[in-house]
């Protein structure tokens, strides 16, 4: 993200540095794709398919492996582990299990990816010919709908932050989402972030983005 910043000119909006550079062929992030997967992953073509399925929703190892083609186990797990200590994939189980439960979800977590895949990368002819600006797909249903869950994303990450502001970052706690599947007898899930705290309270958190 530091690095992203620097590219950007101070001088213009928002609206105006993605039009700049991510909106035409000689821009930064335009490019910026290209540049990642052949300095990090260029050998196997797994990585970029892993990202890609993840670009469209959250999965399980087993749905990941059967869009990826996959077996799974050893050859799934040891890709998805390097894309996340490459900060691409966040490995999530839900907030009351631990960390190896067999509930665990793979995530695509890299902000710039998110958004290459929804909008840069499908417009791509488009921005090359020069038939397409950032102006155009920002007034997009998808657009905000995108936006929404971004919004859901960078309050996850900074979870840390909440605590302390709600005035419980002192009490020992445990923070991420809760999820968990239907079944015969119970229905399925989901809370966008909990906290499980050591004094024996939940605090529920509901990400909401409007314009």
């Amino acid at each position: 993200v530091p690095q992203y910043l620097l590219e950007l000119n101070p001088a213009l909006s928002l609206h105006q540095n993605l039009n700049e550079y991510a909106f035409k062929s000689s821009g930064f992030f335009f490019r910026e794709f290209d540049r990642l997967f052949v300095s990090h992953f260029a050998q196997h073509p797994t990585y970029e398919q892993a990202l890609r399925a993840l670009s469209e929703r959250r999965m399980t190892p087993t749905e990941l492996a059967a869009k990826c083609q996959l077996t799974g186990g050893g050859t799934l797990s040891a890709r998805i582990k390097e894309l996340e200590l490459a900060g691409f994939v966040r490995v999530l189980s839900p907030v009351d299990k631990p960390p190896n439960s067999r509930l665990i979800q793979y995530s695509l977590d890299d902000e710039y990816l998110h958004f290459y895949f929804r909008f840069i990368e499908p417009h791509s002819a488009e921005i090359v010919s020069g038939n397409v600006s950032f102006s155009q797909l920002a007034a997009s249903r998808a657009f905000e709908q995108w936006r929404g869950y971004a919004f859901e994303r960078l309050c996850r990450k900074h979870a840390r932050q909440f605590a302390d502001h709600l005035r419980f970052g002192g009490v020992s706690h445990r923070s991420g989402a809760w999820f968990q599947r239907g079944t015969a007898n119970r229905a399925g899930g989901q809370i966008d972030l909990l906290f499980v705290r050591a004094d024996k309270v939940l605090t529920v958190c509901e990400m909401k983005y409007a314009d």
